[in-house]
């Protein structure tokens, strides 16, 4: 039977002893078979996958050994034997590389040999053709040799398509991996190359196209040559690299292994030498002591050479030898030198001690046996010297300039600095960190904290000073020595008794020098006092430092700048006789309620806190009371002087507007009842003067105010209406001026609806009655329930105001 396939002609074949075995996307081979036994060559030669002497069992049952011989590319050559085989179509890329050559065999064996010629230069390639991968070869345990990852070849090795397949096939470096034999890749090419070989006789030989395969290859052979070398070099620098870098460990190891036993050793040496006695044994113990500290030295060199290199290992090594050696504390010294250099590269000293930290505390549990101990020593370096340092910069710059800045900075940085203390003690410093935390704290800032409290109350006299004469300055105010000892206190009795204005009045133009923008001011800067007193006091001293500063501020506060303006106010109401008065008082009044409001919050938000559980809150709340008191007797004082100087202004208007024709008209016919110009005029000055009341005063102080004012009006007039005589139809005009307050007539003023006011009124609109009664009820309504609890001489005086007192024989009701 006969097979036919296209190369360059058709030829027929035996079939071969052996089959190729097709497995896991390769054609496998048995050693000892060639592949012209495949392609039914002549000659049949062994699969190089068997190593150089190595036999291996065929599927017949026959054994192939493999001779050591150089062959064409890398393929050892193999006894030549005849065999029959039946004919076969043959594939180019399963034939062997001795069949190139040509053989004696079977027929049709020459016209083979010229076809596998020309593709002998895939042999060792083309075997074992897989799909789309990357040629790599291996040999399985029977001596099969396999080729894997090359593209099929197209069925058409004579097309451009199967040139171009075979020349990148000839050029890969997978057919280098072999020795490679020069005459025979020419051979092969030269046999490969349209023209280049005797195929057609002498007229196809075409020599200028095998120079151009020629250069061709050389071209590509010279890139495949440039890779391999690019490849081989960075194999050579990989190796030369891992090769150093193994030398180093080594080096390192054994560089470890000797100072850990010169450590030892040295370390035994020292304590012996320190049993020997001097005058015998100096030269030895003088030696000893000087190869211990070079020892020591050298092993702190290491350590500081591996903290820069951050070997976290070595560093630990060398810090368990050290551990037993006197510079143990010099290498906890270099360290935490090294620890700080570039930690501090911000402008916040303090947020940059906390990472620092932060960052240590994860290191030094991985280097040292005792890492709380090197963590408390490194903390105590910072705050003696970085942190001191930072603290020392700022202060001592303002202490003498600017005492403002210089406490504002005191406060910052003793409050940044004990937080960061907080901070710390999330980290292990041993058993009593707060206490060392807290000396590590006093030690920077005792010599800031002793005089504190001095330069506070200084800073305070003069602030305070300094924002009340820039008010009174802007007031264009020259403020007015207040008088003190016997002779202030004996005009202020009396003053309080006879209610009479001693020394000469001043006219203020309605300025009451009282300023809520100072006011702010003043206790603003007495807040910060308070929040620096409590931070920056020692706990011991803090009531006491409290209240020197609740002091100053009662003297600028409530002495200099409210009293002054009591004082003031009280120098400024003019008599109970002026005209056309100005009663700014309430003002005042007023302004001071609301400053005392706030001193009043202060005391209790901000004092209090610092004092309460100290002897000195009983201070405290005594000297807010005699303040209190003080300012109290002058705003009562005040406000009685003002309402005398309201009654005045009253009397003035019912002297000048009251008629005596108003009770006793002319015309008794045509009277009705109305008010009379008087009336209308001093119960509308009444009413503008209650609401001045009101919003001057807050609580329980109005209804007081208003009563004493009420009372006051309520003896006014009635004094007023015992001045005159009234007829039966001008009586009812009487009716005009009670009705202003009675809660029986209308209309009434709502300001003055105060229950001892109101009864007032009431008694004497049922008074006012009596002038218009007819005589034959006045009896009865002299037994009323208003005027039964009345004195009878108040009774009878009021009926003698009528003018039919004597007609009408009237006081027969009172005899």
């Amino acid at each position: 039977m006969e097979r036919t396939v296209s190369l360059s002609a058709t030829f027929t074949t035996a079939r071969p002893r052996w089959s190729p075995v097709f497995q896991n996307g390769c054609f496998w081979l048995p050693a000892g078979v060639g592949t012209a036994d495949v392609a039914g060559a002549p000659e049949i030669g062994t699969s190089s996958g068997v190593p150089s002497g190595q036999t291996c069992k065929s599927k017949d049952g026959s054994m192939a050994r493999r001779e050591a011989s150089p062959s064409l590319s890398g393929f050892p050559p193999e006894p030549r034997r005849k065999v029959c085989r039946p004919a076969k179509s043959v594939r180019p890329w399963e034939t062997d590389s001795r069949l190139a050559r040509g053989g004696r065999g079977s027929a049709g064996a020459s016209t083979m040999g010229r076809h596998a010629r020309e593709a002998a230069l895939l042999t060792p390639l083309a075997l074992a053709v897989t799909k789309g991968r990357n040629c790599t070869k291996s040999v399985n345990p029977c001596g099969i040799r396999q080729y894997r990852g090359l593209r099929e070849p197209p069925s058409e090795l004579n097309s451009p398509r199967g040139a171009s397949w075979i020349r990148n096939m000839a050029t890969t470096p997978q057919l280098f991996e072999e020795p490679f034999d020069a005459d025979e890749y020419i051979e092969r090419l030269a046999w490969r190359t349209p023209g280049g070989g005797s195929k057609g006789g002498a007229e196809a030989f075409d020599p200028k196209r095998l120079l151009e395969e020629f250069e061709s290859h050389i071209e590509e052979l010279k890139q495949l040559d440039e890779k391999i070398q690019r490849r081989v070099e960075k194999l050579e620098h990989q190796c030369h690299r891992e090769a150093k870098e193994f030398a180093h460990k080594v080096q390192d190891l054994q560089r470890s292994n000797q100072i850990k036993e010169a450590a030892d050793i040295i370390q035994k040496l020292h304590l012996i030498a320190q049993e020997l006695p001097f005058d015998r044994f100096a030269d030895v113990k003088a030696k000893i002591a000087s190869k211990y500290h070079d020892l020591e030295r050298q092993l702190i060199q290491e350590f500081t050479a591996a903290q820069r290199m951050g070997e976290i290992g070595r560093m630990r090594e060398v810090a368990a030898v050290l551990l037993h050696f006197k510079g143990y504390a010099h290498c906890v010294d270099v360290y935490i030198k090294q620890c700080q250099e570039g930690a501090y590269m911000r402008n916040d000293v303090f947020e940059d001690t906390a990472a620092l930290c932060q960052r240590v505390n994860k290191q030094v549990g991985e280097v040292f046996s005792s890492p709380e101990t090197v963590m408390a020593k490194l903390i105590q370096n910072i705050f003696e010297n970085k942190l001191q340092s930072h603290v020392r910069e700022k202060l001592d710059k303002t202490r003498h300039s600017d005492v403002e800045q210089y406490l504002k900075n005191l406060y910052d940085l003793y409050t940044r600095t004990t937080a960061l203390a907080t901070k710390l003690t999330e980290f292990n410093l041993g058993s009593d960190k707060h206490t060392f935390l807290s000396k590590l704290i006093k030690s920077i800032f005792s010599s800031y904290l002793e005089s504190y409290i001095e330069i506070e109350r200084e800073y305070l006299r003069t602030r305070g000073a300094l924002i009340l004469q820039r008010y009174y300055d802007s007031k264009n105010h020259q403020k007015r020595p207040i008088g003190t000892g016997s002779i202030q206190e004996l005009k202020e009795r009396i003053r309080q008794r006879t209610n009479l204005p001693l020394g000469p009045m001043i006219d203020t133009h309605g300025e009451t020098f009282l300023s809520p923008e100072l006011v702010v001011n003043l206790l603003q800067e007495t807040r910060h006092a308070f929040e620096r007193c409590n931070r920056l006091s020692d706990p011991s001293d803090l009531p006491k430092n409290a209240f020197s500063i609740f002091l100053l501020l009662v003297d600028h506060l409530c002495v200099d700048h409210i009293d002054y303006a009591l004082e003031i106010g009280l120098s400024a109401i003019p008599s109970s006789d002026a005209k056309n008065a100005n009663l700014y008082f309430l003002d005042v009044v007023q302004q001071a309620n609301s400053i005392f409001h706030l001193f009043d919050k202060q005391f209790n938000d901000q004092l209090m806190p610092l004092i309460s559980s100290s002897p000195k809150l009983a201070e405290c709340l005594h000297k807010k009371k005699e303040v209190i008191e003080q300012m109290e007797v002058k705003l009562d004082t005040g406000i009685d002087r003002t309402i005398n100087c309201m009654v005045g202004q009253m009397k003035h208007i019912l002297a000048t507007e009251q008629k005596k024709t108003d009770f006793k008209p002319e015309d008794e016919n045509n009277v009705m009842i109305q008010y009379t110009t008087a009336c209308s005029k001093v119960c509308a000055y009444v009413s503008r003067q209650v609401e001045h009341v009101r919003k001057s005063m807050d609580g329980k102080n109005v209804d007081t105010v208003l009563t004493e004012l009420g009372v006051r009006f309520h003896r006014l007039i009635h004094e007023h209406l015992q001045q005159y005589s009234y007829s039966s139809m001008g009586g009812m005009n009487t009716l005009g001026y009670t009705a202003y307050v009675s809660s029986d007539i209308t209309p009434k003023c709502i300001v003055l609806q105060v229950p001892l006011v109101l009864q007032l009124f009431d008694t004497l609109h049922a008074l006012c009655n009596l002038l218009v009664v007819a005589p034959d009820n006045l009896k009865q309504v002299c037994s009323g329930e208003q005027l039964t609890n009345l004195d009878r001489n108040l009774l009878h005086a009021f009926v003698q105001l009528r003018v039919d007192y004597r007609s009408a024989r009237l006081g027969r009701h009172f005899s």
